[in-house]
């Protein structure tokens, strides 16, 4: 049986995780961490960017811990999905389609 730590993201990094580097020192904060899974807490976390959640991603996958998000915002939640999940996005605009009109 394997037990688990809680890591809070406010507390290691801000309340906006905007840098790759970002997630590359929470990483290195899970990383130390002795148990083998790590609660990741983003209670607090009011903005993430793709590059901050890009390279968590990355890092998530090549860590040697079991790491999983608990209290996530929906921005976070949705980027971190958009970058684990990047296969073809539907169309917004159908540009062949689309009439121009000059005024």
């Amino acid at each position: 049986m394997t037990s688990s730590e809680r890591v809070h993201v406010r507390t290691v990094l801000f309340e906006d995780l905007i840098m790759r580097l970002s997630a590359a020192d929470l990483f290195e904060v899970i990383e130390k961490v002795p148990d083998d899974t790590v609660e990741v807490d983003f209670e607090g976390v009011k903005s993430c960017t793709r590059s901050f959640a890009d390279e968590y991603y990355m890092r998530k996958l090549r860590s040697t811990k079991t790491v999983r998000e608990i209290n996530t915002p929906t921005c976070v939640h949705q980027l971190l999905m958009a970058v684990a999940h990047p296969g073809k996005k539907d169309q917004v605009i159908d540009i062949e389609n689309l009439k121009v009109t000059v005024l």
